[in-house]
């Protein structure tokens, strides 16, 4: 389409030149009416012409630069990788000099407020959690890694199972006398 204006611009600018040459060659310094006036139709076409060829232009120019910085897009993405980094902040309880049970002791009965805020500071660094609530435990969080510590023990479950003690159980409902001196009567409930 921007040929075929290029093309009509060309056209109309030498039927333009044509006439002033005439002119020209008559050696006239104006141009008669019908003159004028073609001179006055072709200068509009061809301005009208021109503004279209400007628009055309740019659009393609705007193009042009949106497929080159596609091309460099493609291209890094092809060639750079994304990092990933996982930065892990040791907890203040994984030290093996700070024990989570010795400051939840003495933060409750010792008033020792460093323990309290060793708690507290682990507390808002858990970011994994279990099936604990703060309920269990009148407002105290266990932190992750004893949790994780013991259950993986308890998921054993056997050996734990096996190291308590195992009681028989009366045949006959519950019987607290453990010389048998009371004796059962029937029919009471």
């Amino acid at each position: 389409m921007l040929e075929k204006l290029i093309e009509s611009r060309n056209e109309e600018r030498g039927l333009l030149d044509d006439l002033l040459g005439k002119v020209e060659k008559e050696e006239r310094t104006e141009l008669n009416e019908e003159e004028n006036a073609e001179f006055d139709t072709r200068s509009e076409k061809i301005k009208a012409l021109d503004e279209r060829i400007a628009e055309l232009e740019e659009l393609a120019e705007r193009d042009a630069k949106i497929a080159e910085s596609r091309q460099i897009l493609d291209v890094k993405e092809e060639t750079v990788a994304p990092v990933v980094t996982e930065m892990k902040e040791d907890g203040v309880y994984e030290n093996p000099q700070r024990s989570f049970l010795t400051d939840a002791y003495n933060a409750e009965f010792n008033g020792d407020t460093e323990a309290r805020e060793r708690i507290n500071y682990s507390q808002r660094q858990e970011t994994e959690s279990r099936d604990v609530s703060t309920s269990n435990f009148a407002g105290l969080v266990i932190p992750q890694y004893l949790v994780d510590q013991t259950a993986d023990n308890l998921k054993a479950g056997s050996p734990f199972y096996n190291a308590l003690p195992k009681f028989q159980l009366p045949d006959d409902g519950m019987n607290n006398d453990p010389d048998g001196l009371r004796t059962r009567h029937e029919g009471a409930s």
